[in-house]
């Protein structure tokens, strides 16, 4: 009922050219223009969700992401994230309704999916590549453990066990919820972010001990794959810039000093390496960052970086705290569960 009604009050904003007004009321008070940045992740074709074994709050499918760009295309000013960046060093004035497009994590369906989309609309967009994933056949952990766990589901003495042999407590009411199937999307999100808190060497041993469980499965690597150095280098000729999102994806603010200057100064040094241009711009993996990491990003030569925490900005945000919108497919709908460019049109204008 909540969703219904965020949806038909989004149609009444749009149709009635209230979101026009809010928004050119808001900047004219504030004496400043909003700009959004997007957050994608996945890009994928529907047909292939069944093997996709990434959160649903990352995915989008082609089809929606081809509507999302078409509106973006007739109703924004697109720019680079470097653009909005070097504009808001030097205090410019930035276009009203200007939005950035970023991914985060450098899936190879960004070459596959994303950026065809992008170049049909001639849209810029920026890339975060995790530098240690590049060009190999790694998982994630988090795809790792929910492919392992849904092999499992059906076993929860087997999945209990395997948590409690690398002394994970607390996880038998979000196991138990797994294997009955109802509202599996939230309980793996739980799940994840439960683990995001806990240790990276027992993380590494519960996948260790869930792949012996369930016989070493092969993991669909095809559907779940990372970019190719080769196809970052076609996308660099073509208007996509790329960023840092570490070596290997840790969550900087749990990193030991080594390793948190490891994961800011080999990204960065490999990126401009491989690229031959300036890699200045980063993404927190998790949206994890402490005032310490912000001042050795400063320090490594990086000039902005990218949170999770939503909202807009301005030319005069901090730079290094720049706010994002997260785009997934199961966020704009409406009440036939299609996209719904109302719903996109209100939040990337600040509402709803």
């Amino acid at each position: 009922m909540k969703q219904t009604l965020k949806y038909w009050w989004a149609c009444l904003l749009c149709h009635s050219r209230l979101v026009e007004l809010f928004i050119w009321l808001r900047d004219i008070l504030s004496g400043n223009q909003h700009t959004v940045i997007l957050m994608f992740h996945r890009v994928v074709p529907r047909a292939s969700q069944d093997r996709i074994y990434s959160l649903s709050e990352i995915v989008v499918y082609q089809d929606t992401f081809d509507s999302q760009m078409l509106f973006l295309s007739e109703n924004y000013h697109l720019m680079s994230l470097n653009d909005f960046v070097n504009a808001s060093k030097k205090r410019q004035k930035i276009p009203s309704k200007t939005a950035v497009i970023t991914f985060d994590d450098g899936w190879e369906d960004n070459y596959l999916y994303a950026f065809p989309v992008l170049k049909k609309y001639k849209l810029p967009a920026t890339i975060f590549l995790t530098t240690g994933f590049i060009g190999t056949d790694r998982a994630y952990w988090q795809e790792n453990i929910l492919f392992l766990t849904e092999r499992l589901s059906s076993s929860q003495d087997i999945l209990k066990n395997c948590f409690c042999l690398n002394n994970l407590s607390g996880f038998d009411t979000l196991i138990e919820g797994l294997a009955s199937g109802t509202n599996i999307n939230a309980l793996r999100l739980a799940l994840i972010s439960r683990l995001t808190q806990v240790d990276e060497g027992a993380v590494t041993g519960l996948i260790d001990s869930l792949k012996a469980a369930a016989g070493n499965p092969e993991f669909p690597s095809r559907e779940n794959a990372h970019l190719t150095w080769q196809q970052v280098s076609e996308m660099k000729n073509a208007a996509i810039n790329f960023g840092s999102h570490g070596v290997n994806h840790r969550l900087l603010d749990m990193c030991a000093e080594g390793l948190l200057r490891e994961e800011l100064r080999l990204s960065k040094q490999m990126l401009e390496d491989k690229l031959e241009r300036p890699a200045v711009n980063f993404a927190y993996p998790n949206g994890n960052y402490t005032e310490h990491v912000i001042g050795l990003l400063s320090e490594c030569g990086y000039v902005s970086g990218v949170t999770v925490k939503e909202g807009l900005n301005t030319s005069a945000s901090d730079l290094y705290r720049l706010k994002r919108i997260n785009i997934c497919e199961g966020r704009f709908l409406n009440p036939r569960g299609q996209f719904s460019v109302e719903r996109f049109a209100t939040r990337l204008a600040g509402l709803l």
